[in-house]
């Protein structure tokens, strides 16, 4: 069952800061403060109580993250030197993150990416979709040079053309080549196109995680619930046909 109320606590050093976040927090209804830290003390001791569902802190205290109970949303607030490298950030379990001084316009994307992983509805009774959520953006290869790829996610800083972009590579179905571009299709439903080849892709994702099986496709490995006659594999309700160059490669990831 969805959440009436969205709980929230803020950790942060810059009392300005943390003001200016407080005030952008407390135009959603749907949000509630349970806590604000100023120190971590104040976090180890009361943190387990509250037990929040989104957390604002600042980057630099990530080591707190392994004394505490970790929400399902945690968004990093940084400096612009370090939001040049968010990599080990995101290892660490960030979902997102705002770059002092933090300005509306940044702020609301990453509420709404937020509220819509929720699937919560506000009182128009419409999904709450970012502007940039609405008009889907196609990231190219230029883009992609700069993106941050570990383990769990690809991470794409955003600016007043895109919105930012992070994949969770859980949520990832499968990847299917479209001309020149890469569609990602997601658990949820929805696409999110790259214009970029599969060779590309298939040469930064994980590959415990991912695995071409023909020309034009790669699956999550994770997502196949079964492996059928006349290798066709079976990904939710769609079948897929696996060539014989990846075949057993395939198998092997299988263990079969």
């Amino acid at each position: 069952m969805i959440e009436k109320v969205i709980t929230y606590s803020i950790f942060l050093k810059s009392i300005e800061q943390n003001e200016i976040l407080s005030d952008l927090l407390s135009g959603f209804k749907i949000l509630k403060l349970c806590s604000n830290f100023q120190n971590r003390t104040e976090v180890l001791e009361d943190f387990v109580k509250s037990r929040p569902s989104i957390l604002f802190m600042d980057v630099d205290e990530i080591d707190v993250l392994s004394a505490i109970y970790k929400p399902m949303f945690i968004v990093g607030i940084c400096n612009k030197k370090q939001s040049k490298s968010l990599k080990k950030y995101l290892d660490g379990g960030f979902f997102d993150f705002l770059v002092m001084p933090i300005q509306k316009k940044d702020f609301m994307p990453v509420i709404a990416k937020i509220l819509n992983f929720y699937g919560e509805v506000i009182s128009s009774q419409k999904p709450f979709y970012s502007e940039a959520a609405e008009n889907p953006i196609t990231y190219n290869n230029r883009i992609l040079e700069k993106a941050s790829f570990t383990k769990d996610y690809i991470f794409l800083e955003g600016n007043r053309k895109r919105e930012a972009l992070r994949i969770c590579f859980d949520d990832v179905k499968y990847i299917a080549l479209n001309h020149t571009e890469s569609v990602f299709f997601f658990e949820n439903g929805n696409r999110k196109t790259v214009k970029t080849t599969l060779k590309y892709l298939q040469d930064k994702l994980p590959s415990d995680k991912f695995q071409k099986i023909n020309r034009s496709i790669i699956v999550n490995i994770d997502k196949i619930s079964k492996y059928m006659k006349n290798d066709k594999i079976l990904i939710g309700d769609e079948v897929m046909v696996v060539s014989r160059n990846f075949k057993r490669e395939l198998k092997q990831k299988l263990k079969m």
